[in-house]
């Protein structure tokens, strides 16, 4: 059965001390789309903010 909790660096750094490449490769691949989903994200919510803003102000 899977839990779900918060990966990390620290996991990406024990799989590679275990030599499990496949598992540490996995891991960062996640970490990263996760960090550029969520940059996408507030840059998306920022540039709406912006649009409302330089509506207003015209």
């Amino acid at each position: 059965m899977y839990f779900l909790r918060t990966l990390s660096f620290r996991d990406v750094i024990r799989a590679l001390k275990r030599h499990e490449p496949r598992l540490a490769l996995r891991i960062s691949h996640n970490l990263c789309s996760n960090a550029l989903n969520t940059v996408r994200a507030d840059l998306g919510r920022r540039s709406h903010a912006f649009g409302r803003a330089m509506r207003r102000a015209s």
